[in-house]
């Protein structure tokens, strides 16, 4: 089996894989893909490991671009939120120690 990555061996390919996916994400992929692991890996990491045919492969392939593209994003978008102020709330409305 690799360290990590996915090797083609005949008609089937062997995945060992360390994603950042949602949790709903985690449970699709396992409901998918009957034949992998998926679990919780380090760092807060999704560990995916086991055989598929490689005929599925592509379509694998592509199912976990799109999952971990929309954790990104949505990640993106909780920390870009956290920096705006709150609605309502005007610049000069804040109180601070500034001398001009």
């Amino acid at each position: 089996m690799p360290n990590f990555g996915i090797e083609f061996f005949g008609a089937h390919a062997i995945i060992k894989l360390r994603v950042k996916v949602s949790d709903a994400d985690m449970t699709r992929i396992s409901q998918q893909y009957p034949n992998l692991h998926v679990h919780y890996g380090a760092r807060g990491t999704v560990a995916i490991e086991g055989c598929l045919l490689s005929n599925q492969y592509g379509d694998f392939k592509n199912y976990i671009k799109d999952c971990t593209l929309t954790y990104k994003i949505a990640k993106l978008e909780q920390e870009r939120a956290g920096l705006w102020a709150p609605e309502g709330a005007f610049i000069m409305d804040i109180d601070d120690d500034l001398p001009f």
